[in-house]
């Protein structure tokens, strides 16, 4: 066993040379890895269960995801800047105990209430209580990867990120190509995953020096008050990318589960091209802000603006030219009813880069508290809106109403950003 954890910890910390190219590397492998395994494990799908389980996966990583927000709770980006040490690391972990505690909680009550409103049957409830159980490794585990970013290795923390999340993934896909069984497999890869985040977490803790206090309730709370905000936020604004599957799963087959979830993939693309193209700029965009060069924020701020509608509309050219045959191809799939479809969302998904570029902004400006009451708004608008769109127009309707939110959002946003920036402004 010692044997074992002197190789983890060589390969998790390795020597300390050219650290932020590491980290770069790292972050940028795992970011891809986490943005990408939704797509992994559906290529697999649509090639060993038949659709209708596909749906169920859909629908299960959409609230596993929603849920994972209550585990996380909005906590990284806090604890990574607590430099000055306000909460010991003590503390973070006894909070994300209850947090992820909450998560499943919440998981449940979910099933309970699908069981009794929208008729879910036994094996749909136990993959969604299994996939939230896989999420909640991922939410576990960052509490502690912000602790190793805090430390200023956030190379370490992405690599056991990508490891486990890889490994995880091949258990998953490996085992439903041989046995074509969605639960089975999926409780094999969160026993792959918690088996490895513990493993791997207890070799390179040992390495970092940190205070063992014991639990304080009072220190606990206050902590996740004041992690409070960032948490609404994650939360209302995952509802709200997922609403339409939550009335397609209320009233549609599970089939159109699966195709939806086909047809947003490239929501994906479109966010992580533009979050590589403007985190880098965001430590220059801050300085610029903070030491008073205002009108060089707000050029750079709509060049970058610009750049998300051109990657939008390259984007949407290629979609509308292979999207179809390209998706239909990686999903063994024929989705050539659905080309006006994926051709909204992708609009929307532009629309939703803008929201997340102007969210950044607006905490730039020390303005992030305004971002609550948008995203409340709207998630409001998604709750009563998405059903009656689903029922009317099926998978064309769920993918304008997606469009029409976001793109509100976005409008908010940016009467809020103009609104703040004249008043904060030196120009």
């Amino acid at each position: 066993m010692r044997n074992l954890t002197d190789c983890l910890k060589r390969f998790m910390v390795g020597a300390e040379v050219d650290m932020p190219k590491k980290s770069y590397i790292w972050n940028t492998l795992s970011g891809m890895l986490n943005a990408g395994q939704s797509v992994l494990i559906l290529m697999t799908l649509t090639r060993t269960v038949g659709m209708e389980e596909t749906g169920i996966f859909t629908i299960a990583y959409a609230s596993a995801a929603l849920f994972f927000t209550v585990g996380s709770y909005g906590m990284r980006s806090y604890q990574v800047t607590d430099t000055l040490g306000h909460y010991r690391f003590s503390d973070y972990l006894g909070s994300r105990v209850m947090t992820c505690a909450a998560m499943n909680v919440l998981s449940v009550l979910y099933v309970i209430y699908g069981y009794v409103c929208n008729g879910y049957h036994a094996y749909k409830i136990a993959v969604m209580l299994i996939i939230c159980l896989m999420r909640t490794v991922d939410a576990a585990e960052d509490v502690f990867t912000a602790f190793y970013q805090q430390q200023g290795r956030l190379d370490v923390g992405a690599k056991l990120t990508f490891t486990r999340q890889l490994l995880s993934v091949v258990c998953l896909c490996i085992l439903l190509i041989l046995g074509g069984n969605l639960l089975m497999s999926s409780i094999a890869a969160v026993a792959v995953s918690t088996v490895t985040s513990v493993l791997m977490n207890r070799a390179v803790m040992s390495i970092f020096r940190w205070e063992k206090t014991g639990f304080s309730f009072r220190t606990t709370m206050n902590l996740l008050w004041d992690c409070m905000g960032p948490f609404a936020a994650g939360f209302l604004s995952f509802y709200l990318a997922n609403a339409s599957k939550y009335a397609i799963d209320a009233y549609l087959p599970q089939e159109m589960q699966a195709y939806y979830g086909f047809i947003s993939m490239p929501i994906l693309v479109v966010g992580l091209l533009n979050s590589f193209l403007y985190q880098p700029i965001l430590p220059s965009l801050a300085a610029d802000w903070n030491e008073g060069r205002h009108e060089l924020f707000i050029r750079r701020a709509v060049r970058q603006i610009f750049l998300i509608f051109a990657i939008t509309m390259s984007v949407l050219i290629g979609a509308y030219l292979l999207g179809i045959p390209f998706l239909s191809l990686l999903y063994h799939t024929d989705l050539r009813s659905f080309k006006v479809e994926l051709l909204i969302l992708l609009v929307g998904s532009g629309m939703l880069a803008l929201s997340g570029f102007i969210n950044i902004l607006l905490t730039i400006l020390r303005c992030q508290q305004d971002l609550i009451g948008g995203y409340f708004l709207i998630a409001v608008l998604a709750f009563f809106l998405s059903p009656l769109f689903v029922r009317r127009w099926g998978i064309d309707g769920a993918s304008w109403i997606y469009t029409i939110l976001v793109s509100g959002l976005a409008f908010i946003f940016a009467i809020l950003l103009a609104i703040r920036i004249k008043g904060k402004a030196d120009i």
